[in-house]
Formats: C-alpha cells, sequence, structure tokens
C-alpha cells in the first residue's frame, strides 16, 4: 500500500503549518528513540489536534484518530511507523465536543483501555436499551452532563442506524440484518465488559486490516487547502 500524493499533499500542509504541536506531544510521549521519533514526525498526523471541530446541527463535532501514537509505536518498528500511522490516520472517528467526559477521552482513559471495538459495543448496549434505563449504561457518564452528547447518541434510532449514518461499517459484523460487534483480536462476539482486555499488536493489526479494507471513507479531505 503507497501513500497518494493526495494524502502526501495533506499531510505536508499539516505538518508545516503544526510541527510545534506535534513536536510538544512527542516530548510528551517522552520518546526518546531517535529513529522512531523522526519516523514519526515525517508522517504523523493527529485529527483532533490539526483539525478545526466543525458544527453540523448546532452541535460542534471533532474528528479522531483510532489510536494512539504511543501504542503504535509500543508495537511496530520505525520502518513500518509511517504506513501504520497513514492507515489508521486515513479515516476518522467523530465525536461531539465539550468539557469532558466525552465519548473520545472515555474510550481512551477510562473504561475501554483505547479499544474501539469494546467501545463500539459500550455504544450498541447503550443504544439497546429503553431510554428510561440508559442511565445504567458504562456510557453515561459522557451523555449525563452534557445536550451534545445526549442529543446526538440519542438521535440515533438503533445501532444500526448509528453504524451506517456514520459509516462505520468495516468496523462491525452484519448478521441477521443487525450490526454485531466483535473482538479484533480473538475474532469472538463480544457480550460484555467486563475484563476488556488492553491493546495488543495483534489487535492494531486486525484493526489496521478493517480500514485497509473501508470502502466508505466518510471524511474527504481533498478540498483542504
Amino acid at each position: 500500500m503507497e501513500i497518494p500524493e493526495l494524502k502526501k499533499k495533506l499531510y505536508k500542509i499539516l505538518m508545516d503549518s503544526n510541527m510545534y504541536n506535534i513536536k510538544k506531544v512527542l516530548d510528551d510521549e517522552n520518546i526518546l528513540d531517535k529513529d522512531k521519533k523522526e519516523s514519526i514526525e515525517n508522517i504523523y498526523v493527529d485529527p483532533d489536534l490539526v483539525l478545526k471541530p466543525f458544527d453540523v446541527n448546532n452541535i460542534k463535532f471533532s474528528l479522531d484518530g483510532y489510536c494512539s501514537v504511543k501504542k503504535i509505536i509500543e508495537f511496530y518498528p520505525p520502518s513500518d511507523i509511517p504506513l501504520k500511522l497513514y492507515v489508521l490516520r486515513s479515516v476518522c472517528l467523530v465525536w461531539p465536543v465539550h468539557k469532558i467526559p466525552t465519548f473520545n477521552t472515555y474510550r481512551a482513559n477510562r473504561k475501554f483501555k483505547d479499544r474501539i471495538d469494546y467501545l463500539l459495543f459500550g455504544i450498541k448496549q447503550y443504544l439497546d436499551l429503553d431510554k428510561e434505563k440508559r442511565d445504567k449504561s458504562e456510557l453515561w457518564q459522557p451523555v449525563r452532563n452534557n445536550s451534545n452528547s445526549r442529543d446526538w447518541i440519542n438521535s440515533f434510532a438503533d445501532f444500526n442506524r448509528f453504524i451506517d449514518e456514520l459509516g462505520y461499517q468495516h468496523l462491525v459484523e452484519k448478521e441477521n440484518n443487525n450490526y454485531v460487534v466483535k473482538d479484533y483480536e480473538e475474532g469472538k462476539e463480544i457480550t460484555s465488559l467486563d475484563n476488556i482486555p488492553t491493546i495488543s499488536k495483534l489487535y492494531l493489526d486486525n484493526l489496521i486490516k478493517r480500514i485497509e479494507n473501508c470502502d466508505n471513507k466518510i471524511y474527504d479531505f481533498q478540498n483542504l487547502e
């Protein structure tokens, strides 16, 4: 897989204007290996650092990458990092913007250990509940005190609609006309949020395969200048 010229141009635009922020993140992550650091600086773009939030129906959103740089450099050699980063940044997640806790911070720092598969199952579990019972959900914290997150997540009639409207079909499987979420490492359907595993290389390898097979990349960067 080669990085297309258009994407190289995008990275150059963003890198030229945001290198200070990127280097600050790298320094904060205590990345001491020079080869790894230079590889990351060659191509690293974090959507929630460099792309401004945008409004849809009076709700402010921001884009978010699929995995933290800290995890990527933990599992791949320096020569592989640019391509892995490119793939993991070639599509984005989207979340409402507001004071923490948000869906993004809850996924990364709290319950879900930065696992996209288990976060999606948490969202499925939330949407499967009757509205009057959703305060029992693991995702109630990001929803409870903020109308942006509450109005947004409650606007989806069900998990199928959530996946279809956001273009996340590559992250789930469809069985009997319904989307199910499988553990990206074990391949088994997720049925519980107890004992969520941490990120492994196999998890990342399989996540990258899903992104590479994504036909519905909903964010079009061609007009970003």
